[in-house]
């Protein structure tokens, strides 16, 4: 418990504090996928810094270490304190927007600024821990098993924020608590750096008593006890690396050849190497896994809140079972568990059109794959573990190993591919790793069931590379198979930091009552999408255009306009703004003399809507685009005072990722206060997994605004969709085409703030 408790404190805080600042990140840089990811690049490059400072000081005296770790984590603590005091100071240190780039690099200089030592610090706790533990107790490598305390607290960690901190407790006092678990940390670790016995001494004199009774001579043992002791206890090397260690001291742990065995002796050094090689490759398969994953089901399938909660928990929990006895004991099993979730994962891999059912199929694959796929190669990761004399350089290794991964599968994708074809990718390494185990780790037992079919038949190396290339060659073919999407035509694609995004041609039936036994036409239409969800559809015919699409209908987001006196009583002009642009629909209602300006943070987005659509071109009202945060840009207009709306429509919520900071307390506020007196405040909430209307009923309330809420989904080129009209003057709903909301049906909740509050509430588990 002398090490189990801070090992596992430590990891729970780093896992607290990686989610509290990207929460306190988000609001300042927009919200963007792009602070997430620099978010995640920076912790990954963090904990590598960690493990190099880890495994550097390890080779120093015990005392000099044990001095330098424990005033370094007073100094950590000391920061986290001043950045709690001081946090809202970050916000007016950050430069204005250059780009996605510029956010980029921003977000980075604020992650170094706000945890750059405490979190390299924390991270490399774990090894330090474990290399004292060994040093004290002698377990030899059974020292490793506090690796799965450490990822047991990470996953603690992980569940405590989203579940507990962010929900009930503020941002400050999430600081502030952070300060205090640091504290606690650093006196957890001063006790576990005190001296303890000699217990090299003990062993020996264990190992002295066997020998005397097995041989009546005891002078081996006393002399071997004067060759063990080092000559300076404070300073010295230990002798862990000389003991044998266990079971497993006497075992050969690599991919077949000799390694590095339990006193640091090598064998060749090709095979040194090949063994140091897959303690960098495999974590780095296993974080592109998670990554390539995570990516795939947030923009080729569809996101769901708490979707990365899950999937890194299972990430996780891989390290702790794999690292565990019994895990790696089952590692056979792994293998072929890994090999079923791998043929899964390939079926359910398509495009398909955001359906529940596709959706389903495909996150059970996604976890399934990272699981067992994880179980399988921590397993091996641990299998091939060494002895304790090399653990803070092996576990510098799996950082390096997990950097990499996260830079191959986090940053090169979005600069190379234009779309999310680091999944396949990641399943065809993996399908590599399960064959190189099956010929490596499994060479033997496969030798044997192969031999049960064909007695006395030797495999030569050309059959076991012949057979190497033919899964591979199948696993390809199989992937082209089930990616091929099911557009008629491709008129433009890109990728990046805000996701992938394409311009499509498919078809659509018109919403037209048929006489009974005929089928309603379909009709050819383009259609923008990110990810897959889709922003913006239109009729390729002109002769069809004559009407806004999708959710902007006119008994959809079509309200925002006709339900304002000046549009459909006086035809006075109209000022308008748009919280998203997508396809630019709503620029059809656009009259002579009426200005819209729309705000959208994806510059590749505008350019798809002037490109491949035309309400833009055909609306006869002034338009202007602000390519930026639309918090952050409505927020400098209104500290420049500039002319209010008559109409604000805030289209955020509807690619089921809903930005956090565009609902809270603070943002509505904001949009209220851009509006003019009798102005409408136009809110589009259709969303698979998130129920809005409770937010919509709680913000009318807090701002004294009365609240029309309707489904509506009449017209030819239409979907259903979800709408909250706030206003300070009684908004009377259309005779027919829309459903209005009862508001004494939804419930009440608080409204969130940007200081505390969580989207988990108001997640929808079920359709």
């Amino acid at each position: 418990m002398r090490f189990a408790l801070p090992v596992f404190l430590g990891s729970a805080l780093l896992f607290c504090i990686e989610p509290m600042l990207g929460r306190t990140l988000l609001p300042l840089f927009g919200g963007t996928a792009a602070v997430w990811t620099v978010c995640l690049v920076a912790y990954q490059l963090l904990l590598l810094v960690g493990a190099v400072y880890a495994d550097r000081i390890s080779h120093t005296g015990r005392r000099s270490q044990r001095a330098l770790h424990l005033a370094l984590l007073l100094a950590s603590a000391a920061w986290v304190l001043g950045f709690a005091l001081k946090r809202h100071a970050l916000g007016v240190a950050i430069p204005p927007s250059g780009g996605a780039w510029g956010e980029s690099g921003g977000a980075l200089l604020c992650v170094l600024a706000a945890i750059g030592l405490p979190f390299a610090v924390l991270s490399a706790g774990s090894s330090l821990l474990q290399k004292w533990a060994e040093e004290r107790e002698g377990r030899g490598r059974e020292t490793y098993r506090l690796y799965v305390v450490s990822n047991v607290g990470s996953f603690a960690g992980l569940l405590l924020y989203p579940l507990v901190l962010e929900p009930y407790v503020s941002l400050h006092w999430q600081w502030l608590g952070g300060a205090i678990g640091f504290a606690v940390y650093t006196a957890m670790c001063a006790v576990a750096a005190q001296r303890g016995g000699n217990w090299q001494a003990a062993r020996v004199f264990q190992q002295v008593g066997a020998e005397k009774r097995g041989t009546g001579n005891g002078e081996q043992g006393t002399e071997q006890l004067r060759r063990t002791e080092p000559a300076n206890q404070d300073e010295g090397t230990t002798a862990s690396g000389q003991q044998q260690e266990g079971e497993w001291g006497n075992r050969e742990l690599g991919t077949g050849n000799e390694a590095i065995t339990r006193d640091g002796a090598c064998g060749s050094r090709r095979d040194t190497w090949s063994t140091v090689l897959l303690w960098l490759a495999l974590p780095a398969l296993s974080t592109a896994l998670l990554n390539a994953t995570t990516t795939h089901l947030s923009t080729d399938v569809s996101p769901f809140p708490m979707m990365w909660v899950i999937l890194l928990g299972a990430f996780l929990l891989t390290y702790s079972i794999g690292f565990s006895r019994t895990g790696e004991r089952l590692l056979p099993l792994w293998l072929a568990l890994a090999a079923a979730a791998v043929w899964f994962a390939i079926k359910a891999l398509k495009f398909g059109e955001g359906n529940y059912d596709v959706f389903s199929r495909n996150f059970i694959a996604g976890v399934a794959l990272i699981f067992f796929g994880g179980c399988f190669l921590h397993a091996w990761l641990c299998r091939i573990r060494p002895g304790t004399r090399h653990i803070t350089a092996y576990y510098l290794c799996i950082s390096l190993g997990g950097a990499i991964g996260g830079f191959l599968s986090g940053i090169v994708p979005v600069l190379a591919f234009d779309t999310v074809k680091e999944y396949p990718i990641a399943i065809l390494l993996l399908v590599a790793a399960i064959l190189l185990a099956t010929a490596t780790v499994l060479g033997p037992a496969a030798l044997k069931v192969a031999r049960l079919f064909k007695p006395g038949y030797e495999f030569s190396p050309m059959q076991v590379g012949a057979a190497f290339c033919a899964v591979m060659l199948v696993a390809l073919a199989a992937i082209a198979k089930h990616q091929t999407p099911p557009y008629t035509k491709l008129y433009a694609r890109g990728r990046n930091f805000y996701g992938c995004w394409s311009v499509t041609q498919g078809s659509v039936n018109i919403r037209l009552d048929m006489p009974d036994g005929f089928e309603r036409p379909k009709y050819p239409i383009t259609i923008l999408q990110n990810g897959n969800t889709s922003h913006g559809i239109e009729p390729e015919s002109d002769l069809l255009r004559t009407e806004a699409t999708a959710y902007y209908g006119p008994f959809g987001g079509g309200l925002a306009f006709t339900l304002h006196a000046k549009y459909a009583e006086t035809n006075a002009p109209m000022s308008v703004g748009i919280v998203g642009m997508g396809a630019g629909t709503q620029a059809w209602y656009g009259r002579k003399g009426d200005k819209i300006r729309f705000y959208e943070i994806n510059p590749a987005v505008v350019n798809a809507a002037n490109e491949h659509f035309t309400f833009i071109k055909r609306s006869k009202a002034e338009i202007s685009v602000v390519v930026a945060d639309a918090r952050k840009a409505l927020e400098g207009e209104s500290a420049a005072n500039e002319e209010k709306y008559d109409v604000l429509v805030v289209d955020a919520y509807s690619g089921d990722s809903v930005p956090f900071h565009l609902i809270t307390r603070q943002a509505f506020e904001l949009y209220a206060s851009r509006v003019k007196e009798d102005g409408i405040l136009a809110l589009h909430i259709s969303n698979w997994h998130i129920d809005l209307f409770p937010i919509c009923k709680a913000a009318a309330r807090h701002l004294d605004m009365k609240a029309l809420g309707t489904i509506g989904d009449k017209g030819l080129f239409t979907w259903s969709a979800s709408w909250v009209f706030l206003s300070r003057q009684e908004l009377s709903p259309p005779d027919e085409g829309v459903s209005v909301i009862k508001w004494d049906s939804i419930r009440d909740v608080p409204l969130p703030d940007d200081e505390k509050g969580s989207i988990l509430p108001y997640i929808k588990f079920h359709r």
